[in-house]
């Protein structure tokens, strides 16, 4: 139920555009799922008058690097007559806590067998230390979970009425290396929360954009999320085509370097 209902599929793409063209491609029918909801194509749409921005959270702070591509992005909005204004995510420190509960919940009890055939030592490692920190979760604290989620989608939905798209960091961590979910409890512990912005997002199931915004003076990318009401895709990618306007045009890094 958990991998169903949290997991999100979608492209990743060199502009906004693309994204808008491959997500209609993926969003075709498929009797392959049985959930399907029938949508008509993202099409175009205006960007909204007001726009939450959101820093941090009592899980975390931006680093300098994201906290000026925050601002930047928010700079080239209201360049364009937006009204951009602070906010803070409704119960945001306890869908984190859902988010983590209910995904290692599932791992422990569906996921962990497959994941110890596969021979990955660092998924291995990772998944062994977070079952070490985390709280238990037993079966009969599911429901529960699932009840409270929906208690705050209706908290965020009733935000999204104030303000139809929410700016926030992808990452409280700027230049996150590929072995730093590799550490001990502590470190794992404050990765997780450096990736709040995400995983709180993801349990919420609503549609989200990461935006490149350059390059920092480390030379690591930077980029910022935005986040919209369920089937708001269209307003959505609107607003993250202005960003990208305003954004200098990085050059493609590789991983490798």
């Amino acid at each position: 139920l958990t991998s169903q209902l949290i997991t999100a599929e979608g492209p990743l793409t060199r502009s906004v555009a693309d994204c808008a063209l491959a997500t209609n491609v993926m969003a075709r029918a498929s009797a392959l799922d049985p959930q399907q909801v029938p949508m008509p194509p993202i099409g175009q749409a205006a960007v909204p008058r007001r726009v939450g921005l959101v820093f941090g959270s009592s899980l975390g702070a931006p680093a300098p690097q994201t906290d000026r591509a925050l601002r930047r992005a928010a700079d080239a909005l209201r360049a364009t007559g937006v009204q951009v204004v602070e906010i803070e995510l409704p119960h945001f420190a306890h869908a984190h806590e859902i988010w983590l509960r209910l995904v290692f919940h599932a791992i422990e009890h569906h996921f962990i067998d497959a994941i110890r055939a596969g021979e990955d030592a660092a998924l291995l490692t990772k998944v062994s230390t977070a079952l070490e920190i985390l709280p238990t979760t037993r079966a009969e604290d599911v429901p529960d979970l699932w009840v409270t989620r929906l208690q705050i989608m209706r908290a965020w939905s009733e935000m999204f009425e104030d303000v139809p798209v929410v700016l926030l960091p992808v990452s409280y961590r700027h230049g996150l290396t590929v072995d730093a979910d590799q550490g001990d409890g502590a470190s794992l512990s404050r990765l997780f929360a450096d990736q709040s912005p995400f995983l709180a997002t993801a349990l919420m199931g609503m549609p989200g954009v990461s935006v490149p915004t350059g390059l920092a003076q480390d030379g690591v990318p930077t980029g910022v999320q935005l986040i919209a009401r369920w089937w708001d895709g269209a307003r959505l990618l609107a607003t993250g085509a202005v960003i990208e306007a305003a954004m200098p045009r990085s050059p493609v890094v590789s991983p490798r370097t």
